[in-house]
C-alpha cells in the first residue's frame, strides 16, 4: 500500500513539474532555469505547508514523499547548475544555487507559519 500511496502521488508531481516546465518554454523566453527555480520554491512552500500540519503517515506518504518528490527536482538543479558553470556563467550560477538554497528554507519556514 505505502509503494501505491507513494508511486501514485509522485505520478502526479512529476506531471505537474513537466506541464509547469513546458509552459516555461513555451512562454518564458530565459536561459536561465527559471522554470525548475519556481517549481522548486513552489515545492518548498508547499513543503512547509505540509510538515506544519499534523498529517498521518498515509498523507505523508502520498503528499510529502510522492506529490512533492515527484514535483521537485534535485537532479535537474544540478544539471541546470552544471551547465550554467560550464558556459562561465558564474553570476547565474552563483545567483540559481543561493536562491535555490535560501530561498527555499524561507519558503518551508513560511509555510510552516501559516
Amino acid at each position: 500500500m505505502n509503494l501505491l500511496l507513494v508511486g501514485s502521488g509522485a505520478m502526479i508531481g512529476a506531471t505537474l513539474r513537466f506541464g509547469i516546465s513546458n509552459l516555461f518554454k513555451r512562454f518564458v523566453l530565459v536561459t536561465f532555469p527559471l522554470a525548475t527555480l519556481t517549481i522548486n520554491l513552489i515545492g518548498c512552500f508547499l513543503m512547509g505547508l505540509l510538515l506544519a500540519q499534523l498529517v498521518n503517515d498515509t498523507h505523508w506518504l502520498l503528499l510529502g514523499v510522492g506529490v512533492l518528490g515527484g514535483f521537485t527536482t534535485f537532479s535537474t538543479f544540478m544539471n541546470e547548475a552544471a551547465m550554467l558553470l560550464k558556459s562561465s556563467r558564474l553570476l547565474s550560477l552563483i545567483t540559481y544555487v543561493l536562491v535555490s538554497y535560501l530561498g527555499g528554507l524561507v519558503l518551508v519556514w513560511l509555510g510552516m507559519q501559516l
